[in-house]
C-alpha cells in the first residue's frame, strides 16, 4: 500500500483515522501512548483495522521509557514506512491527541458492542423459540454494551497501579498557568476588554509566542468561539490585535481557527466535541460563556448552568483540548472580591476552574489599565502584574504597583482629585486678584480683602494658594516698608514664558486663560 493509498482509504473513516492517531502517538511518545490505551480501558478487539492493532501490539510490547524505532513498526504491522511517518508527523501532532483519540475508540468498540447484542436479541426474539435465560443475557449485554455512550465509563483504578504507573509530563499551553484538558475562566467586568485580552491571548498561542511575559512552549491550535460580537466586528479587532503585536498571518499558520456563531448558542452546544475533534484544537475559547444558556436557564442557580459545565467538562476530555471561557463579573466593584469570588451568576461557576485570570481595573488609571491576578489548581500562585492598553495591544507596565480600584481606592481618588480642584481654583483667584492689583500687596491685605470679598473662605486657603504660587515663581515677594512684613505681586516674565511654553492648543488656551484677568 502507497502512501496516498494509505491517506485516501485507511484515513477516510473517523475510526481508522483515531487509531492511527493513537499509532502516531505511540511513536512520538510510547509512555504517553500506553497511558492512554490503559486509561480507555482498551484492549486490541477494540480496533477495526487489523494494521493498527498490530502496530499498537508492538507500541505496548516495548518498555515505557524505550524508543521505538519507527522502521520496526512498519514491518510489525505491514505498512509502509511513510505511513508511520506520516501518523506521527501530521497526524498526531500534540500529546493529548493520543488520549482523545483512544476514548473514541472505546466508544466506538461500545457501540459495536451494543449494536451487535440488540440485534443477537432481535433475531433471538424472531426465531420465535424464545429461551428466557439467553433472552436475558443478551439484554445484559446490551445493556453493558450502552453504559455511558460517550465513551467514558465509571471504573474503579488499582491503587497500586496507579502509584507505579509512569504518567506523562504535562501537555503546556501557558506555562505555570494551564495545560490541554484544563478548564479555564477569564473574568473581568463589563468593558475591561475581555475580548481583546483573550484574542491576544488566542493568536500568541496559535503563534507559539510569550503571552506577558509568560512562556508559551510551542505554536498550538486554537479554536475560537465567537458568540457575541458581529463577524466583522470581531474580525477587525483580529487584525488590528496582529498588528499590534506583531504577529503576522503567516506565523499563525492554519492554527487558529474561528467560528463566528452569534445567536447559535444551541447548535455550539451540540456540536462543539465534534468539530473540536475534527479541528485537532489544543485549545478551544468560548467567549461569552453565558451565550451558551438557553432561555428557561438561569445563570444564577446551580442547576441553571451545570448543564454548561458539563459541557466543558465534556469539551476537555472527550476531545483533549483546554477549555477558555471569558465570564462577566458580577455587579459592583470587582476589587472588592476575592478571585475565588469572581464571576457573575452561581457560585457553581465561581469554584469550577482548573485556572483563572482576572482583569481587575487599576487604581491609578481604571479606563486604560488593570490588574492581571492568577489562580491555578495545580500551579503554585503567581504574583499580580500591571498591563496597559495601548494601541489595541496589552503591555506589561513592570514599574506600576498592582494595585487594583476598590471602592476604598476610588473614594480616595475622588477626594484627592476633589482636593486638587479647590486648591487649583484658590491658586486661580490669588493670583488673578495680585494681577488686578498691580501693587505689591502684604498677606494681611490679600487675605482680608479675599475673605471679606467672598472669594475665598478662610485665611489658610489663602496663605496655601499663594505659597504655591510663590514655589511656582509665579509670584514674587519683596520686603515690606514695615518690619517683618513682605509683599506679594505677580511675576510677569514668568507668566508669559509659562503661557509660551505650552505647545498643546488646549493646554495653550487654558494657560493664557489662567494669567488673565
Amino acid at each position: 500500500m502507497t502512501l496516498e493509498e494509505f491517506k485516501s482509504s485507511t484515513l477516510s473513516a473517523g475510526e481508522f483515522r483515531d487509531e492511527w492517531v493513537l499509532v502516531g502517538s505511540g511513536v512520538l511518545n510510547p509512555a504517553a501512548a500506553a497511558s492512554a490505551y490503559s486509561d480507555a480501558g482498551l484492549t486490541m478487539e477494540a480496533f477495526v483495522d487489523a494494521h493498527a492493532a498490530a502496530a499498537m501490539a508492538h507500541i505496548l510490547s516495548h518498555r515505557a521509557d524505550e524508543l521505538i524505532d519507527a522502521t520496526d513498526i512498519a514491518d510489525a504491522c505491514g505498512m509502509p514506512i511513510s505511513a508511520i511517518l506520516h501518523a506521527s508527523e501530521e497526524l498526531a501532532t500534540t500529546r493529548n491527541d493520543g488520549s482523545a483519540a483512544a476514548v473514541r475508540i472505546a466508544m466506538r468498540a461500545k457501540q459495536r458492542a451494543l449494536v451487535g447484542a440488540m440485534d443477537a436479541a432481535q433475531t433471538e426474539l424472531q426465531s420465535g423459540h424464545v429461551d428466557p435465560q439467553t433472552l436475558r443475557r443478551l439484554i445484559e449485554a446490551a445493556s453493558d454494551a450502552d453504559e455511558d455512550s460517550a465513551g467514558r465509563t465509571l471504573r474503579i483504578v488499582d491503587g497500586s497501579v496507579a502509584a507505579r504507573r509512569n504518567i506523562p509530563p504535562p501537555d503546556t499551553i501557558l506555562e505555570g498557568v494551564f495545560e490541554t484538558r484544563d478548564k479555564v475562566d477569564i473574568v473581568a467586568p463589563s468593558k475591561c476588554r475581555k475580548s481583546w485580552f483573550t484574542i491576544g491571548l488566542a493568536l500568541h498561542i496559535a503563534a507559539g509566542r510569550p503571552f506577558l511575559g509568560i512562556h508559551i512552549p510551542s505554536p498550538r491550535r486554537v479554536l475560537y468561539v465567537n458568540l457575541e460580537i458581529k463577524a466583522d466586528d470581531f474580525d477587525r479587532r483580529l487584525q488590528r490585535s496582529c498588528e499590534a503585536y506583531a504577529i503576522s498571518p503567516e506565523a499563525l499558520g492554519d492554527r487558529l481557527g474561528i467560528m463566528h456563531s452569534r445567536g447559535l448558542g444551541p447548535d455550539v452546544r451540540s456540536g462543539i466535541i465534534s468539530i473540536a475533534r475534527r479541528f485537532r484544537a489544543a485549545v478551544v475559547v468560548i467567549d461569552p460563556q453565558y451565550k451558551l444558556l438557553r432561555p428557561e436557564e438561569d445563570e444564577n442557580t446551580g442547576s441553571g448552568v451545570s448543564e454548561v459545565l458539563r459541557l466543558k467538562d465534556c469539551i476537555a476530555e472527550e476531545s483533549g483540548a483546554a477549555v477558555v471561557a471569558v465570564m462577566h463579573d458580577g455587579k459592583g466593584m470587582s476589587g472588592d472580591r476575592d478571585i475565588r469570588d469572581r464571576g457573575a451568576g452561581s457560585s457553581w461557576t465561581a469554584r469550577d476552574f482548573d485556572a483563572r485570570i482576572t482583569l481587575t481595573p487599576h487604581a491609578d488609571d481604571p479606563d486604560n489599565m488593570a490588574v492581571v491576578s492568577v489562580m491555578c489548581r495545580n500551579h503554585p500562585p503567581r504574583p499580580d502584574f500591571s498591563i496597559e492598553f495601548d494601541e489595541f495591544a496589552f503591555r506589561p507596565v513592570a514599574d506600576a504597583p498592582a494595585t487594583p480600584e476598590t471602592s476604598q481606592t476610588r473614594e480616595d481618588r475622588r477626594r484627592s482629585e476633589s482636593k486638587e480642584r479647590e486648591a487649583t481654583a484658590a491658586e486661580t483667584s490669588v493670583f488673578r486678584f495680585l494681577r488686578a492689583e498691580r501693587t505689591p500687596i502684604s498677606f494681611s491685605s490679600l487675605s482680608t480683602r479675599m475673605v471679606a470679598g467672598g472669594i475665598l473662605g478662610t485665611e489658610w486657603q489663602v496663605r496655601k494658594a499663594l505659597k504655591t504660587l510663590v514655589r511656582k515663581g509665579m509670584v514674587n515677594v519683596e520686603k515690606g516698608s514695615q518690619k517683618n512684613t513682605s509683599l506679594f505681586s505677580v511675576c510677569e516674565p514668568v507668566c508669559e514664558q509659562f503661557v509660551s511654553s505650552q505647545t498643546d492648543p488646549e493646554n495653550a488656551r487654558a494657560a493664557r486663560q489662567f494669567v488673565s484677568l
